[in-house]
């Protein structure tokens, strides 16, 4: 059996809590709105990933799982001693004019691998246009933005 005074206080109470409430998400979302000094602003959905390179060395996982080729395209540059060249500075022209690659079958303009040095990934849904500079059969290696065609491997 409830009295009319413990309905009151938990009226009150209640009351109490959802003014706190309304309050501290009146608070939270100000400091959401508030932008902080120096802070960058989140990525856009649908936007270009993030710039954590050039990268020297691919993470594991970024090479193709079925045919794919070795070379400058997918190597990390190295010096005599193959010690890894981090300096993009000091790394081989052709790799730092050409940070994102793409290795094309010729016929069948199947994407094979993707290389991209800027985020340090595969570069997702590439999809090459053809040109007639491309050889008859083999594989192409592209320059994943101007579709510069860089290499041409048979088989």
């Amino acid at each position: 059996m409830r009295l009319k005074g413990d309905t009151m206080s938990w009226n009150r109470n209640h009351g109490r809590l959802l003014t706190g409430g309304i309050v501290l998400a009146a608070a939270l979302a100000g400091c959401a709105a508030t932008p902080t000094v120096g802070a960058e602003p989140a990525p856009t959905v649908g936007a270009e990933p993030a710039s954590v390179g050039p990268c020297a060395e691919f993470p594991p996982g970024v090479a193709a799982e079925g045919r794919d080729y070795e070379g400058w395209w997918s190597s990390s540059p190295a010096d005599e001693s193959s010690a890894i060249l981090q300096d993009p500075e000091d790394w081989p022209q052709q790799m730092r004019d050409h940070l994102r690659t793409a290795l094309v079958d010729v016929q069948t303009a199947e994407v094979l691998s993707t290389y991209d040095r800027v985020s340090c990934s595969r570069i997702e849904d590439f999809s090459p246009a053809r040109a007639s500079d491309w050889p008859e059969t083999g594989v192409v290696v592209l320059d994943a933005d101007t579709g510069e065609l860089l290499a041409h491997l048979e088989g």
